[in-house]
């Protein structure tokens, strides 16, 4: 990867929680929280206060005005993966701003596109991301790319734009992968798979196909733990995003057992987002979704006591990131 920041922080599926929750907290039994969901707030792995410290210190270091294009680059990526670190995303989009001025790089302008859709502002947030999926500086980070706009319009009911985006996304990773061999490039190229089964699994649930989108949920965390494996060291400052990858499709998997109605597949899955919860350093936003999609499962089975506290632990999580904690990027 030649020391480059991997392209672009996936969008967290958050968007729904104030209405989630609202609906959670319209129902009031008593009923004792089961131990597995007291484990959520022991088990989730947080960065430590000197951590908090230091990565505060990287993000308020001056940009020096008169910096050579390497050395900025190299500082908004520190800062950027900083704010990822501590779920800082009001930090995030200063920096994202910042960076977008001042470097032609794609991936600030996908990021930026990727708030904007996470505000709702559709138009602008597409527009970011098409302007850098034009400026891909090359195939493999084009391709991902390509995987994150698939999500994008399965998420914006775009079923047709979706299964097009996402067949020629197969397609390129397919052409790719015969030729690729840097390590860099590879790893690109699984993170495209990841997104890819994510917008799939997305569609497939959308059309009932329940046992196709738990499958292609499968699939996503497949991809995304063997790109986790093709990190050259466990101090590679892309971490974060991967481990979010990782998340992303478990939690995915979950929503579409829930859709299923398999509840019981559905708790094992989430005892394995706590114990993956321990093992990653997941962005904070990740560990309010773990609390959701707990609480959602316990009012799918009526245990209205665990969705009460759960829902509220969800809610303090991101209250102390700010309201802006919707923010995907």
């Amino acid at each position: 990867m030649h020391g480059q920041q991997l392209n672009a922080m996936p969008t967290l599926c958050i968007a729904a929680f104030a209405a989630r929750l609202a609906i959670a907290i319209v129902c009031w039994y008593q009923h004792s929280a089961l131990a597995q969901y007291a484990e959520i707030e022991t088990s989730f792995k947080r960065l430590s206060p000197a951590e908090q410290t230091q990565l505060r210190e990287v993000i308020a270091e001056p940009v020096p005005a008169n910096a050579m294009y390497e050395s900025l680059r190299r500082q908004f990526t520190a800062k950027s993966m900083a704010a990822v670190r501590l779920g800082d995303a009001r930090a995030r989009e200063e920096v994202l701003e910042q960076a977008a001025r001042r470097l032609p790089d794609a991936v600030w302008k996908m990021d930026l596109g990727a708030i904007l859709l996470a505000r709702g502002e559709v138009e602008q947030g597409n527009r970011w991301r098409a302007l850098a999926l034009q400026s891909a500086p090359d195939p493999q980070v084009r391709v991902l790319y390509m995987a994150f706009v698939a999500v994008d319009l399965a998420r914006q009911l775009d079923d047709t734009g979706a299964a097009q985006m996402l067949r020629d996304v197969r397609e390129d990773v397919k052409n790719q992968t015969a030729t690729v061999r840097v390590n860099g490039q590879v790893l690109q190229l699984r993170r495209a798979l990841v997104h890819g089964a994510l917008a799939e699994s997305m569609l497939a649930q959308r059309a009932s196909q329940h046992d196709t989108a738990i499958r292609a949920a499968r699939e996503a965390e497949d991809h995304a733990r063997s790109a986790w494996g093709l990190l050259p060291n466990m101090k590679n400052p892309n971490r974060p995003l991967l481990a979010a990858d990782i998340g992303l499709a478990v939690s995915r998997r979950l929503e579409a057992q829930r859709a299923a109605r398999r509840y019981e597949d559905a708790e094992r899955t989430l005892n394995e987002y706590v114990q993956l919860s321990s093992a990653f350093e997941l962005s904070p936003e990740l560990m309010a979704d773990l609390y959701l999609r707990a609480a959602e499962i316990r009012f799918d089975r009526r245990v209205f006591g665990d969705v009460i506290d759960l829902a509220k632990k969800s809610d303090a999580v991101l209250l102390k990131l700010g309201a802006d904690a919707m923010h995907p990027a």
